[in-house]
C-alpha cells in the first residue's frame, strides 16, 4: 500500500514512518520529517500526488485536537480534493477534517482505520453512479429488478460494477457505461482509468 504521510515537523523518531514501512506501505511526504513544512515536495521537485504513481490512503498525524488546521496539514487537503482515502490518527476532540475522513486514536489501529476509510470513499464514489444507473434504467422503462453499483480501487483503475437481478439489454447497457464515466469525471478521484462491468444475480 502506497502511502502518503502527513506529520508535523519535525516529527523524528516519533514519526509513524517506521512502524508503517514494517506493516507493509511505501510511506511518502510531501516535506521531509526534519524539515519545514515549506517549502512542500510539489515547490521544490515533485508532489507525490503527481508523479504519477497512485497513492492509496493518506495518513495525517495530530499531536493534539484543534478546531483549525496547521501548516503541518496543507497537504490534507491536498488529499481530500484528489479524493483520497485520509485517515485522521490523534487525540478525540476537535477535528476540521472529520467530514472527509476517518479518525483513529490508536497507531496499532492504522490499518483497520485505513481500510474503512478506502470503504467510505468507493462507497461516496459510487452513490452519485448508482443513482444515475437507476434514472436511465428508469427512462428506458427496463425491469431489471434490484440495482445496485459498488466501485472498487485498484492502483490507477477504479472498477464499478452494476448488479441487477436481470440482465441489461446490450444497448442499455452501452448507454448505462457511457453515462457512468460522464458522472464519474465530475467528482476528483485518484484515478486516471475506469472500467464498467455488468453482473446479475446468481
Amino acid at each position: 500500500m502506497r502511502t502518503l504521510l502527513i506529520e508535523p515537523t519535525p516529527s523524528g523518531s516519533a514519526s509513524l514512518a517506521r512502524d508503517l514501512g514494517a506493516a507493509g506501505h511505501d510511506v511518502v511526504r510531501c516535506h521531509p520529517a526534519d524539515g519545514p513544512s515549506f517549502p512542500c515536495a510539489g515547490v521544490d521537485h515533485a508532489c507525490p500526488l503527481e508523479d504519477g504513481r497512485p497513492i492509496d490512503v493518506a495518513i495525517a498525524v495530530r499531536d493534539e485536537a484543534r478546531a483549525q488546521p496547521t501548516a503541518d496539514e496543507g497537504a490534507v487537503s491536498c488529499a481530500i480534493r484528489a479524493g483520497l482515502p485520509v485517515v485522521v490518527l490523534g487525540p478525540s476532540g476537535a477535528n476540521p477534517f472529520s467530514a472527509w475522513s476517518e479518525a483513529c486514536h490508536d497507531p496499532a489501529d492504522v490499518d483497520d482505520a485505513s481500510a474503512r476509510a478506502i470503504e467510505s470513499v468507493a462507497a461516496r464514489r459510487a452513490a452519485p453512479l448508482a443513482a444515475e444507473v437507476e434514472r436511465v434504467i428508469a427512462l428506458e422503462g427496463e425491469d431489471v429488478g434490484d440495482v445496485s453499483v459498488s466501485v472498487v480501487r485498484r492502483g490507477d483503475l477504479a472498477v464499478v460494477t452494476v448488479r441487477t437481478d436481470r440482465a441489461l439489454p446490450k444497448r442499455l447497457a452501452g448507454v448505462v457505461a457511457t453515462r457512468i464515466h460522464a458522472v464519474d469525471q465530475v467528482g476528483s478521484w485518484p484515478t486516471t482509468k475506469l472500467s464498467v462491468d455488468f453482473k446479475t444475480a446468481a
